[in-house]
């Protein structure tokens, strides 16, 4: 069977489901209803459940057995040096891409040996945010550029009185705060600027965002005309109270996003 799509939006979707190529491999799954990859980072910190649909499609037809791809950064240049309607050959250990202009093999990689980047199942974490709120990515990108000038390591985002605010920068040291009217929970947690970076880089121009509680991994809900996703990014410590920010518990490399999810979690659903 040979799929037919724009080259544009296959970059598009491998783009935004590998964070750019942070997610160093991945794992196609050419299911009946389109395309669904689910991946995360080496460490656990960052996860992603990326959908598109087979209406993104000019002919599709479903793939039994899950494609795997070795080497994300390079699929994606691969992709990018085509152009107008591709053709997607896929065979026992190849993905043969061609079109009247161009063609392009890439050898397919071994699915049992792409776990560091790939999620066989969809952890419950997943299943532990609250309905969140939807709202401009301004803020965020804004933010991101932040981050840049004042040299940040870190992203505070907290929301208290009905505005979110993220704090980029260090205390007794250069800071930046953007703020937004929002009508969501008191609620704050922290995390990697560089992690957060390359999540807010796929984000469209709206985006739903839920922290259920302090300390929470925080969810970004996106959708464009072909992409639904969903981002979990973990945080890098967690504030015992949002008014006591001396008191914090420190999270490792080791520290697993399931880890910060306990029996308590389950009012959140």
């Amino acid at each position: 069977m040979v799929l037919k799509i724009e080259s544009k939006n296959l970059v598009e979707f491998i783009s935004k489901a590998t964070l750019n190529g942070r997610f160093s491999s991945t794992v196609l799954n050419f299911k009946s209803d389109g395309v669904h990859i689910q991946s995360k980072d080496e460490d656990n910190t960052v996860m992603q459940l990326a959908f598109m649909s087979f209406d993104a499609f000019e002919s599709y037809d479903e793939i039994t057995n899950p494609v795997g791809v070795k080497n994300t950064v390079m699929f994606i240049n691969v992709l990018k040096s085509f152009t107008g309607l591709v053709n997607l050959q896929i065979t026992n250990d190849t993905i043969n891409i061609y079109n009247e202009k161009k063609s392009a093999s890439i050898k397919t990689g071994n699915v049992q040996y792409l776990n560091d980047n790939n999620l066989t199942q969809v952890p419950e974490v997943f299943n532990k945010f609250d309905a969140g709120v939807n709202l401009s990515t301004d803020v965020f990108k804004d933010s991101v550029r932040n981050i840049s000038i004042v040299n940040s390591e870190e992203v505070i985002i907290e929301s208290k009185d009905k505005v979110l605010s993220i704090e980029v920068g260090e205390n007794n040291f250069d800071k930046i705060t953007e703020k937004v009217n929002c009508d969501y929970h008191n609620v704050m947690s922290y995390f990697n600027s560089t992690i957060f970076k390359s999540v807010v880089d796929i984000l469209p121009d709206k985006s739903n965002v839920s922290l259920p509680k302090d300390g929470f991994p925080i969810q970004f809900s996106y959708k464009t005309d072909i992409i639904n996703g969903r981002v979990l990014l973990g945080p890098n410590k967690v504030p015992t109270k949002p008014e006591e920010v001396k008191e914090e518990v420190k999270v490792t490399s080791d520290t697993k996003i399931d880890d910060l999810v306990d029996d308590k979690s389950d009012e959140l659903l």
